[in-house]
């Protein structure tokens, strides 16, 4: 495959998803980023914010900032650890989990729709090579 070819899929699949999610996303009244930050908030309550950057790859001025966004609209509430007081914990609050399953509704009706013509097999080992790739990026924990 040509590194043209790969820059164009990935590309591709990253711009189009962000796009679904800014969609469904706006109507909650927040961005893309940020309702990918709340879904790992949702499956990591307690989190501390350095580890939900480490998590997602996000320097941590731009988690920060998405929390502190959530924060002002009710969908996050962050404390101070007991151990290390300059970490910030993060918890999704009420009217976040009340939207919760609208949102991972979204995404599963999204990744069923997008990989409709992909078998379970092919999707797998797709999913497994991604995550590799992944997993070797600079900078990863």
């Amino acid at each position: 495959m040509e590194i043209e070819q790969i820059c164009r899929v990935f590309g591709v699949l990253h711009r189009h998803s962000l796009d679904h999610i800014a969609g469904f996303a706006r109507e909650l009244g927040i961005s893309a980023v940020e309702c990918i930050f709340l879904l790992f908030v949702f499956a990591n309550e307690g989190i501390n914010q350095e580890r939900l950057s480490a998590l997602l790859t996000i320097d941590k001025s731009a988690t920060a900032k998405a929390m502190k966004s959530l924060e002002r609209a009710g969908f996050i509430e962050r404390t101070r650890s007991g151990q290390d007081r300059r970490a910030k914990i993060v918890f999704s609050t009420p009217k976040a989990r009340a939207v919760q399953p609208l949102i991972k509704a979204n995404l599963r009706a999204y990744m069923e729709a997008v990989t409709r013509e992909v078998s379970p097999g092919d999707l797998d080992i797709t999913l497994r090579t991604i995550e590799a790739v992944t997993n070797r990026l600079p900078g990863r924990p």
